[in-house]
């Protein structure tokens, strides 16, 4: 009797071995028999993903907030305390047509000064009651730069500009706070906002 020829089937399971860094998505469908095997034992999520080191924000630009609720000189009051109202903040930057800070007004101002001007409070608007000194800071400048200058000012928030002087963000003690590795030089500033102008 002849032998058959034909190939035997293998019953040994095949063995897939993944070895990218990109997730293994867990609702892909493999082949019956085939296997995947996780090669970074101990990866968060256990998934091949290898975590890049967070690097340190050194510049007001790694720290501001660029997400920003502006109006311009011309928006009524009642506009501006809508937005903030809407929005949660104590701080709407004022900017002309080229997006360059003419201003800023602060829920302060709006208490004090709109209080103390003689314009009805329904005929205001922002350019009536902005404050106009302005502290700014650069994308580029140094985080401890910009913690000496809020100390120096007095002010617990700082807007940024960029080269071209447009506004790009804004930096506030609780950005330093929370964004930064500098306790103790935060708390410093904070002790020197607080004490009275000479």
């Amino acid at each position: 009797m002849e032998k058959s020829t034909r190939p035997r089937k293998s019953t040994t399971s095949r063995v897939a071995v993944h070895t990218t860094t990109v997730p293994i998505d867990p609702r892909a469908q493999l082949p019956p028999g085939e296997v995947v095997i996780d090669m970074t034992a101990g990866a968060r999520n256990d998934s091949v993903h290898a975590e890049l080191p967070m690097r340190e924000p050194t510049s007001a630009g790694d720290i501001m907030t660029d997400s920003l609720k502006t109006a311009s000189p011309e928006t009524d009051l009642a506009t501006v305390a809508a937005m903030m109202r809407d929005h949660n903040i104590g701080i709407v930057p004022i900017v002309d047509d080229q997006g360059r800070v003419v201003g800023v007004v602060t829920d302060r101002d709006i208490v004090v000064r709109a209080d103390a001007n003689a314009t009805p409070a329904a005929e205001l608007r922002a350019i009536d009651i902005m404050t106009r000194h302005l502290v700014t800071a650069h994308e580029a400048d140094d985080i401890l730069d910009v913690l000496d200058r809020m100390g120096e000012e007095r002010v617990h928030r700082m807007l940024v500009v960029g080269q071209d002087e447009r506004l790009v963000g804004i930096i506030s003690i609780s950005d330093l706070a929370h964004r930064t590795d500098l306790p103790e030089r935060v708390q410093d500033t904070v002790d020197q906002i607080a004490r009275p102008r000479p």
